[in-house]
């Protein structure tokens, strides 16, 4: 009877040591992302290209970079001098490099790359849109990734070129 509860005691430090590994890991990776959005926001900021930032967000496109390593961005959303809204996208690995700037009355909006995916696709279920950046014959393309759950049960991801609409990848994951 005593290795049994030997057994469960052990078998239940096991779980929790497991339990609390995890959850440090995870924590660990969600403040890291914090970290690099936070340094984008400040760099946006103290480099003039926005006066203020409200939302920043990191897009994983699903094109490599040119060192093969998936080209990561932070899409930081603000005013301009102007006094427009604006995104400033900036390369995750390189803060000190120019963004893109871009005021957001000069192209759709995220509701209407929504529209033009439910319009092409009828999704079961949007799940999120954001700006990024794709690669397109050596230039970078400014995009709205529209991201939905399709009537196949698959993670679906649209590109929409954010000055035309044009659809400009579409990708099923199962």
């Amino acid at each position: 009877m005593k290795k049994r509860w030997l057994f469960a005691i052990i078998a239940v430090m096991a779980a929790l040591a497991a339990g609390w590994y995890v959850f440090s890991a995870v924590q660990g990776g969600i403040n890291e992302l914090n970290k690099g959005q936070n340094r984008a926001k400040s760099a946006v900021i103290s480099g003039g290209m926005l006066v203020s930032a409200d939302k920043v967000t990191t897009f994983n496109g699903p094109y490599p970079g040119s060192d093969n390593k998936p080209a990561s961005y932070y899409a930081v959303h603000g005013i301009n001098s102007k006094g427009k809204e604006s995104v400033a996208l900036l390369p995750a690995r390189d803060l000190g490099a120019k963004p893109a700037v871009l005021e957001l009355s000069a192209g759709i909006t995220a509701k209407q790359a929504e529209n033009l995916a439910e319009k092409n696709y009828s999704p079961r279920k949007m799940i999120s849109s954001k700006m990024g950046i794709l690669m397109q014959k050596e230039s970078r393309v400014p995009v709205w990734e529209v991201k939905y759950i399709d009537s196949y049960d698959r993670y679906t991801y649209d590109y929409y070129e954010f000055k035309t609409g044009k659809l400009l990848a579409h990708y099923a994951v199962k």
